[in-house]
């Protein structure tokens, strides 16, 4: 079975599976994926929208992996929504970005690459500044700028590990693999 969202098919198969392996790896490593300090290793994943073979599924799938990755949280309810929220944009954002550079630039991979660095880039500080706004919000339950922004900094370096370089390392593996 396989449905249709905008004239692309995606898979339920493909969706599930990326789906629990995003849910997987974040609650595996629980102690450092969630708070003001966090390196959220399962992010790698938000790049696979950008690659061809993966696309919608690929958002659909980290969008319920966001939710169920979030489950052990301990800023629940709102990390349930706010995960879901944030990894369905940035996965949309990656998705955009990759049918962008597959069109414009067929042949020329490398420019492709600094495309899906760039998205991956701008991914990490749509997250890191609506994380830290939850952090405040919800744990310091002060608006502070400065705080805010340190927080935001902090996660946004995290993501920068995991997202940034972690997903053009994983990208790179799958253009090997899945060209």
């Amino acid at each position: 079975m396989v449905f249709q969202m905008g004239g692309e098919e995606i898979s339920p198969i493909l969706t599930s599976i990326i789906a629990a392996l995003y849910t997987a790896v974040t609650l595996a490593i629980g102690f450092i994926a969630y708070g003001p300090i966090q390196f959220r290793l399962s992010d790698a994943m938000l790049i696979l929208p950008f690659h061809r073979k993966f696309g919608k599924s690929a958002v659909v799938g980290l969008a319920i992996g966001g939710v169920l990755g979030n489950l052990a949280s301990p800023y629940l309810p709102w990390d349930l929504i706010v995960g879901f929220i944030l990894n369905f944009i940035v996965g949309g954002l990656m998705y955009i970005a990759g049918k962008y550079a597959r069109e414009a630039f067929k042949t020329n991979k490398k420019i492709r690459f600094i495309i899906a660095g760039l998205a991956a880039v701008i991914g990490s500080v749509i997250i890191g500044l609506v994380v830290a706004l939850l952090i405040v919000f919800v744990e310091v339950q002060i608006f502070d700028m400065i705080v805010w922004l340190g927080i935001a900094f902090s996660v946004f370096i995290g993501e920068l590990i995991s997202f940034v370089i972690g997903g053009i390392v994983l990208l790179s593996a799958l253009e090997q693999t899945l060209p």
